[in-house]
């Protein structure tokens, strides 16, 4: 059904969730995990909170779960250079999905030549 379309706030995209913050070497990665909270804070004290939104169009994923880019990433047999291309926060509109998180990501090189055919989504849930 038609809906009001909410796109993502006019401030940068921060990184977000567990894709941001990777081993530091240290093979503790809950460790890290306790700076998120000072992190997602600093940031918002920088460019603000992140009003209600729908659609984000590339920034940083808003993943809960794995990072699409990186997931993407590993798919690709050469590695590509990877980044996001919009997420879609599906909400309701689709039952199916608890609470679902729809991204796109592309290579870097396909965007700039404008092709659109090798899309790669990734649908994760919160």
């Amino acid at each position: 059904e038609p809906q009001q379309l909410r796109t993502l706030w006019h401030q940068l995209s921060w990184p977000k969730g567990p894709s941001g913050y990777e081993d530091q070497g240290d093979g503790h990665l809950e460790g890290n995990y306790a700076l998120l909270g000072q992190l997602d804070a600093a940031w918002s004290h920088v460019v603000g909170g992140r009003p209600s939104w729908t659609l984000q169009i590339g920034g940083h994923p808003n993943s809960a779960n794995w990072d699409p880019v990186e997931v993407a990433r590993n798919k690709d047999p050469d590695g590509g250079d990877w980044l996001l291309l919009a997420t879609w926060q599906c909400g309701e509109d689709v039952e199916e999905l608890d609470h679902g998180l729809v991204h796109w990501v592309i290579r870097r090189q396909d965007l700039a030549d404008l092709r659109f055919n090798r899309v790669y989504g990734y649908v994760d849930m919160i």
